[in-house]
């Protein structure tokens, strides 16, 4: 029961963050997870932290998902109580520590390949540098926990990074098949925990999650969340495996390279990997061309539509020749237009929004733009920028006013989440996320309470007693209640307990958070077009009318 509301304290909070944070998580595949039996759940892992809230809250049927977790977090006394309680298991050794070092250290600077990384490790899948002992409690207390009918998470990847592809699949789910294979042939032959032949639903199932992030740094971006097909370790494993008294290593390690190449085809399938990051940042620039803005593609097409896009421009090497040298140039038109609006801090959507324009005079830079409706040079940016906040201001003013009172107890965390961001390391693209959440929701954490607070325990008597009155005057009008005045004591006096001064900072919480989240969307998007206008105001007026 501890590790139930331990977790499901977790669980809620990650619900509040990870939504918090995005704007939308679309879910497939829920049919791929069984809502009893032993899993194993394979996801990818590029967003450190939040990569576990999202898959938590994502999972079909609320299972609980117990994480391998490294042992060196459980010696704090206070994160030590919180993954014990919550289920985690502790591995005392990184069997990839080497590897995963080495992936942070060029995340953003070096493109490790799969040839690098994965195909290197093919002939060593099966070794594992852990201690004997600590590789024997770790699948111990993994295959204990799965001969429960619970769920265990393991991230193949081995680290979070920041890569334009997979850049290595490791065996860690493939040895947890084995060896709880294994423990089950040891320990408990064909009978279960509770006595009962085994049935197919005891049998071992792993999933490969794909979790891909439109832009896993930026506020309100969004999440794609994809529960791959089932692979059933019975049916990877001969019916020899069963029978033989020592189950030899060879043919464990045999199953364990079977078992990762499955889970690697599949998380390769689910996700995009391109070659390289200019093919990444062409595909980026491709998507808000194509579609004015890449927000408007739905989130159950984005992986389709990105791979597609990286497969053109980035052609396999027996593709035609003329077709590779057109794709090439196409590909670096659309890197230069990225590199030039990452750069000054402007979007595609916001350019077309001042200036509309056609397709091929964004990637021809030789071509000037030629607007649809013509005016002096000098004059056009000016006239067009004009005109659209003209148009938008009214109900911008609208929208801002009915978001004033939530974002004004929202306001800590907005600045907290700000500089937290700002504390991650240089090039450690995959902790951005998680430090602005965290940080954010701590700054959110105290505006709320403190607000709602203050307003609950020197308000809360005022405001109940004169909606009490009000509702009175209105029975009385209407004679549904008769004297009002012993009714309107009784509710004076329950204001004043802390039950409902409680309840009342509860429901005031809960209020504002459901309003910040109507209006923070349309606002956010609207705040960030009048920044990059006047970045644009500005550049204008600094430059000579002549230079147009």
């Amino acid at each position: 029961m501890e590790a139930k509301l331990v977790y499901r304290t977790l669980r809620k909070i990650s619900d509040w963050t990870v939504n918090g944070y995005y704007s939308e998580v679309y879910v497939e595949g829920q049919q791929n997870i069984s809502k009893s039996g032993p899993l194993v759940v394979a996801p990818t892992h590029h967003n450190e932290i939040l990569d576990i809230a999202t898959l938590s809250i994502t999972i079909p049927y609320g299972r609980h998902v117990s994480f391998w977790a490294k042992a060196s977090m459980f010696k704090n006394p206070i994160l030590g109580a919180i993954l014990s309680s919550s289920g985690a298991i502790p591995v005392k050794r990184n069997p990839n520590a080497s590897e995963s070092t080495r992936l942070k250290n060029t995340a953003g600077s070096e493109h490790v390949s799969y040839s690098e990384t994965t195909q290197k490790k093919r002939t060593d899948e099966g070794k594992s540098v852990l201690k004997p002992d600590d590789r024997a409690s770790l699948f111990y207390n993994t295959s204990e926990a799965l001969a429960r009918g619970e769920v265990i998470g393991v991230f193949p990847e081995g680290t979070s990074y920041t890569q334009p592809e997979i850049a290595q699949v490791m065996p860690g789910a493939g040895w947890v098949g084995v060896e709880y294979l294994k423990f089950i042939t040891r320990s408990e032959g064909t009978v279960n925990e509770k006595g009962k032949p085994r049935t197919g639903d005891n049998s071992l199932k792993i999933v490969p999650v794909a979790i891909v992030y439109t832009d896993k740094t930026r506020y309100r971006s969004r999440v794609y969340v994809r529960f791959g097909k089932p692979i059933e370790v019975d049916k990877c494993v001969s019916h020899s495996f069963h029978e033989a008294q020592d189950q030899s290593e060879d043919h464990s390690k045999a199953l364990v390279m079977h078992i990762t190449h499955q889970v690697e085809k599949s998380l390769r399938k689910m996700t995009i990997n391109a070659p390289d990051w200019d093919t990444v940042c062409a595909v980026a620039a491709a998507r808000n061309i194509l579609w004015g803005d890449e927000d408007y593609i739905r989130l159950r097409d984005w992986v389709e539509v990105s791979q597609s896009l990286v497969e053109l421009l980035a052609p396999k090497h027996d593709s035609e020749q003329s077709d590779v040298k057109e794709n090439s140039q196409l590909k670096e038109a659309l890197t230069k237009y990225y590199a030039l609006l990452h750069y000054t801090g402007i979007k595609h959507s916001t350019l077309c929004s001042l200036v509309p324009m056609h397709i091929s005079h964004v990637l021809d830079a030789s071509t000037p733009p030629q607007p649809f409706f013509t005016v002096s040079s000098s004059q056009r940016p000016v006239l067009l920028a004009t005109f659209s906040l003209l148009v938008s201001l009214p109900p911008s003013l609208v929208r801002l006013a009915l978001f004033l009172p939530p974002l004004l107890l929202h306001l800590p965390g907005y600045i907290t989440g700000h500089f937290a961001g700002k504390m991650a390391n240089p090039g450690e693209y995959e902790a951005v996320a998680q430090l602005k959440s965290v940080g954010g929701g701590v700054g959110i954490g105290l505006g709320v309470l403190g607000g709602l607070g203050w307003v609950g325990w020197s308000k809360s008597a005022e405001i109940l007693a004169w909606l009490a009155q009000q509702l009175l005057h209105l029975g009385s009008w209407s004679g549904v209640f008769g004297p009002s005045e012993p009714l309107q004591r009784l509710i004076l006096d329950k204001a004043k307990s802390p039950c409902t001064v409680l309840g009342t900072i509860y429901l005031g919480m809960w209020l504002l958070v459901k309003w910040h989240g109507v209006y923070v969307d349309a606002n956010y998007q609207q705040s960030v077009f009048y920044a990059r206008v006047f970045y644009l105001f500005t550049a204008h007026l600094s430059l000579d009318s002549n230079e147009y």
